[in-house]
């Protein structure tokens, strides 16, 4: 958002949903054919730029100007990542890396730094490079929000925002590893802290903003694949890298993340942040002045604990990604909380380990007839949070 935060006073309620905004602030999920309609883009406005260079030098206006290479630049990093991007899910070919996972869905992870570096040097995103890229992006978006500007050489904001995201997430990826403090290893980047993934489904055909600038060779490959989607992911898993971005410390951000930079006092403000040296370890900062105020409520008389650890028909409820995506184990949660608010009275409260999870059960269990079944078998009403409703 460009907001300058050096030497300012930041409060941040709610925090306790921090460590997940500061993965997700510095993970990206970029479609391949977002991707390749942003290279499309790209080049149209390079081929564009390319033009009016050789008029001007014919002209004798350009003689001592360089050919513009800033969207041509941008044209092959976002051509290069989707031609890795295809490749890796190319189940035709017998190296392709994809897995099944779930139904008509497939995934390839990669962890590890150097792994991770690898295949992003592979698709065309290297540590060296990327800050000749950024240049270029930067340049591209001045371009674009400079009325004086002509129309075909404006890019489009949906291309613009498909190079930010991917670009920003490899920008804390192919960071130099620094500790606290700024001293740091040569070649050791932050990517050991990353997933890299491809993710295919099967999904309904391209629509939207990014459908009307991709080319008909686009489309008709779309259509040819059935409308196969195609995700590249950067998972961050150390949400301490977003938040040096406000505190100060390693140094990896968009701001640097170093002392100049950082804001001079960050205040976190929860009723639910404890533990605090867990909290203070996962967004690797210190916190010197901590005040933790007594519960309202006793959990020596008020408060059972307890953990299932599979449901009525002995599926296994464990909330991990890979056993989420599974219809058995979406069926299954849905039958043992039937029964459990069978002999719950009152209201129940719910909570998923993220919003993704949520739509997906509650979309299981819409299709399948077991939200209804709920309803009717308790007496129960069933209400689903929406997204952004801060709770």
């Amino acid at each position: 958002m460009d907001v300058d935060i050096a030497g300012a006073l930041v409060i941040l309620d709610e925090a306790h949903n921090v460590e997940d905004t500061c993965r997700e602030a510095a993970s990206c999920d970029v479609h391949l054919h977002d991707l390749r309609a942003a290279a499309e883009e790209f080049e149209r406005v390079a081929a564009a730029e390319e033009a009016e260079h050789s008029s001007a030098a014919g002209d004798g206006d350009g003689e001592s100007l360089g050919a513009p290479v800033g969207h041509a630049l941008l044209a092959r990093v976002t051509g290069s990542v989707a031609r890795w991007l295809h490749g890796a899910s190319d189940q035709e070919n017998p190296r392709c890396p994809l897995r099944p996972h779930g139904f008509e869905r497939w995934m390839a992870v990669w962890s590890g730094g150097a792994n991770v570096q690898r295949q992003l040097r592979d698709a065309g995103l290297a540590a060296e490079t990327l800050p000749s890229i950024e240049r270029a992006r930067n340049a591209a978006v001045k371009a674009a929000n400079d009325f004086s500007t002509p129309g075909a050489l404006r890019v489009s904001g949906h291309a613009l925002k498909t190079a930010e995201v991917l670009l920003s997430s490899a920008r804390y990826a192919l960071a130099e590893k620094k500790e606290r403090g700024g001293s740091g290893s040569l070649g050791s980047t932050r990517a050991d802290d990353f997933r890299l993934a491809v993710q295919k489904r099967f999904d309904e055909p391209v629509q939207g903003s990014s459908a009307r600038f991709a080319s008909d060779e686009t489309r008709d490959e779309t259509s040819a694949q059935n409308a196969a989607k195609v995700t590249l992911s950067l998972w961050c898993l150390n949400p301490a890298l977003a938040f040096a971005d406000i505190a100060g410390g390693f140094g990896v951000g968009p701001t640097g993340g170093t002392a100049n930079d950082a804001a001079r006092s960050v205040l976190l403000v929860s009723g639910t942040l404890a533990p605090l040296d867990s909290f203070a370890s996962e967004l690797g900062a210190p916190f010197p002045i901590r005040m933790e105020a007594p519960h309202c409520v006793d959990v020596e008389s008020q408060v059972w604990c307890g953990a299932v650890g599979s449901g009525f028909s002995g599926t296994r409820l464990s909330g991990t990604f890979k056993t989420s995506v599974e219809f058995s184990y979406q069926d299954d949660l849905g039958e043992s909380l039937q029964k459990w608010c069978l002999e719950i009275p009152h209201g129940v409260l719910v909570f998923f380990p993220s919003y993704s999870l949520l739509d997906r059960v509650a979309q299981r269990w819409k299709s399948t007839g077991a939200w209804r079944r709920l309803e009717q078998a308790t007496g129960k009403k069933l209400f689903q949070e929406p997204r952004g409703s801060g709770g």
